[in-house]
C-alpha cells in the first residue's frame, strides 16, 4: 500500500511547489513569500531590481542632503536604496522581498564608517552591504 500511494504523494508535491514558485501559473508574476523565503521567476526580479533603482534614483534627486552633521551619502547598491547615515552608524533595513530566496524576517545592513564612507570590504574591493543574514 506505501508504494502505491508514494507516486501519488511525489507528484502532489511537486505540483504544490510548481505552483508555489509559479511554474504552472504564468499569470502569477509577482513575488511570492512562502515560509518567509521569496520565490520570484528570474525575469520578474529583474524587472523589480530596475524600478527599485528607479524609484531610488529619483528619490535621492528630490529629496534635499542633510543640512546639519557628517553622513554617508545615500547609495543604491544594486539591490537596495540606503539612506544618508550619520557617521559611525549601521543602518538597518528589512531584507528586500524582491530577491529571489531572501529570508524577509532577516535584515540587510551598511555601515558608515566614522569618516563619513560607507564600510570598504577588502575581499569584494568595494563598499559593502552586508545581505548575509537575508540568504
Amino acid at each position: 500500500m506505501c508504494f502505491r500511494r508514494t507516486p501519488y504523494l511525489a507528484v502532489g508535491l511537486l505540483l504544490h511547489w510548481a505552483s508555489v514558485i509559479g511554474q504552472t501559473e504564468p499569470e502569477q508574476d509577482l513575488p511570492h513569500v512562502h515560509e518567509n523565503v521569496v520565490l520570484i521567476p528570474r525575469a520578474k526580479q529583474f524587472e523589480l531590481l530596475q524600478a527599485k533603482e528607479q524609484e531610488c534614483y529619483e528619490k535621492m534627486a528630490s529629496e534635499p542632503p542633510p543640512t546639519e552633521g557628517a553622513y554617508c551619502n545615500r547609495t543604491w547598491d544594486g539591490l537596495f536604496c540606503w539612506p544618508n547615515t550619520p557617521v559611525g552608524t549601521t543602518t538597518i533595513q528589512s531584507c528586500p522581498n524582491y530577491i529571489n530566496m531572501f529570508d524577509v524576517r532577516e535584515n540587510a545592513s551598511r555601515e558608515c564608517l566614522q569618516n563619513g564612507s560607507w564600510f570598504y570590504h577588502p575581499v569584494y574591493n568595494g563598499t559593502w552591504s552586508n545581505y548575509t543574514q537575508c540568504n
